[in-house]
């Protein structure tokens, strides 16, 4: 057994290295367990798209129940990124900010939950949040939809010639234009980085550390103020004392032996999969159906957003693979009286970068010889539509223990259970039949679908002020354990259409400095919060 420490936290990406950061500058000290490598971003980061995935691909079996393109492992596994940094290893880098009518669905149109924090009070955080990243964007461009802010960190990337060819399809179309947030990949040298190079591989890791990646910005910080990052230790079992507090962690340490890091309190940032696993998988007297989980919602309101991409060859190179970012409408965004369901969708023009060239080169089927050829050849003449659909919450959505399949340690497995709800149907398909006639108003020669998945898994351990249908409160602390918190996507009690890392990090933000603010209440304090 270690020596014990203010706070062990589980997982190193957005929102642990973020709560990381946080406390080791207060002055508390800190142990952060991660799962996989370390890497050098440098070294290891390569322009390979068979390299890659494999090398940020989680290396725990999760089994997949439900709807074929909800359950897959582009959801379970691809956005559950294995290593320091978690999915800021490969995320695009978009800094979506969440509109105001997200975090009250329930008010206005009766699905969800409402969020227990006003859009008010996240928004001075989101400010934060890019701060700490580095966020480049244009505030006077946000189009009529979104609510006005304060400037962004840099100046906006310029926008790439592919995004003028396009730009008039929205107008013809009687569309309105903007970006509810930025890209967090320099547009300048910010804070000892250095400006983006354009190689359209962010997906693959930025080797040059233009892209802001919690490897690269906040777990430095963490380590400088004494933070100590343990890389390829699997937390596996958060233990409790007699009253049901979190008094330390087992885990499986680089050498495959266990061992166990007491602390004075526990924050769980392990993704909205492994989080519940984590938590159901933490048995005791005090919790025997699992850690926090008294009342049964851990794991429950697993949700994500459809997101489709189609591929638009146009007329002439349009080189869509270089510059950064895209023109979007999010006209769509609210419940219209005229749909047949609730919430909404967004769509936009995207750029083809070269992360995508797999999938470019199997989008039309087994190609071989000319026809492959051919086909490649198109490449260039490329652009992308993409779709993105907001998902309600719905609560036989979740994660589970599997009964039989446990890995390599003997520890139960995660089985994600999942399906498209009647109106998150209805939202995908209308969303991808304004996207057709989006590409075709830009002049699309033929197109097809690219890729169909799922993206932005959140929800499973979910927030809220209602201690019977939620996990944790509005500082993501749990409702049943004081000194346990949880700083992942896993505490979103809804998901917008937009990505979820600038959310989790304005959030661990909040968390961050609460449990500085209150570490000696709260560890002093019973076992509910």
């Amino acid at each position: 057994m270690r020596e014990k420490v203010n706070v062990c936290i589980v997982g190193a990406g957005a929102g642990g290295a973020t709560v990381a950061m946080l406390a080791a500058e207060a002055g508390l000290s800190v142990v952060v367990l991660d799962a996989g490598p370390r890497w050098d971003y440098a070294k290891d980061y390569v322009h390979e798209p068979g390299i890659m995935p494999r090398k940020f691909r989680w290396d725990m079996p999760i089994i997949l129940e439900g709807d074929p393109d909800w359950v897959q492992p582009q959801a379970a596994i691809g956005h559950n990124s294995y290593g320091v940094g978690g999915g800021m290893n490969h995320w695009g880098g978009k800094a979506y900010r969440l509109h105001p009518s997200d975090l009250t669905t329930k008010t206005r149109d009766g699905v969800g939950l409402d969020w227990p924090i006003s859009f008010q009070e996240l928004s001075a955080y989101y400010d934060r949040a890019e701060s700490l990243l580095g966020v480049a964007g244009n505030h006077n461009n946000l189009g009529p939809t979104c609510p006005s802010r304060n400037p962004f960190p840099m100046q906006a990337h310029r926008p790439p010639y592919w995004g003028s060819v396009t730009a008039s399809a929205f107008k013809k179309l009687g569309l309105s234009t903007g970006n509810c947030g930025g890209w967090a990949i320099n547009s300048t040298p910010y804070q000892g980085r250095v400006r983006c190079n354009y190689c359209g591989f962010c997906q693959h890791g930025c080797p040059i550390g233009a892209k802001a990646n919690s490897l690269i910005t906040q777990i430095p910080r963490a380590e400088r103020a004494g933070a100590e990052i343990r890389p390829r230790c699997f937390a596996f079992e958060i233990m409790t004392d007699s009253l049901g507090r979190a008094k330390s962690v087992r885990y499986f340490d680089a050498n495959d032996k266990e061992d166990e890091q007491p602390a004075d309190l526990v924050v769980v940032a392990g993704f909205a999969v492994e989080t519940p696993r984590l938590l159901l998988n933490s048995k005791s007297a005090v919790f025997p159906d699992g850690l926090a989980n008294k009342n049964g919602q851990v794991g429950r309101y697993l949700n994500t957003r459809t997101a489709v991409w189609i591929q638009a060859v146009l007329g002439e190179p349009v080189h869509a693979y270089r510059g950064v970012g895209g023109v979007e409408t999010h006209d769509f965004i609210d419940t219209h009286p005229q749909h047949d369901f609730v919430r909404g969708f967004t769509i936009g023009l995207t750029g083809i970068n070269n992360t995508f060239l797999e999938d470019f080169a199997n989008a039309r089927g087994r190609l071989w010889g000319k026809e492959l050829k051919e086909h490649m050849a198109d490449f260039v003449y490329t652009i992308g539509g993409l779709a993105t659909g907001e998902c309600i919450p719905d609560e036989n959505n979740r994660v589970v223990l599997d009964p039989g399949v446990k890995d390599r340690f003997g520890i139960p497995v995660a089985r994600m259970i999942a399906r498209y709800t009647d109106n998150d149907k209805k939202v995908r398909d209308l969303a991808i039949k304004k996207c057709y006639e989006l590409l075709d108003a830009a002049g699309a020669k033929k197109t097809y679908i690219l890729r169909s998945v799922s993206v932005g898994v959140h929800g499973s351990c979910r927030m809220g002020s209602d201690v019977g249908n939620s996990v944790v409160n509005a500082y993501s602390q749990t409702h049943e354990v004081a000194n346990l918190f949880i700083a992942d996507s896993s505490v979103m009690t809804t998901g917008g259409s937009g990505p979820v890392t600038m959310t989790t990090v304005a959030l661990a933000i909040r968390t961050g400095e609460y449990i500085v603010r209150n570490f000696s209440e709260i560890t002093k304090r019973g076992a509910r919060a």
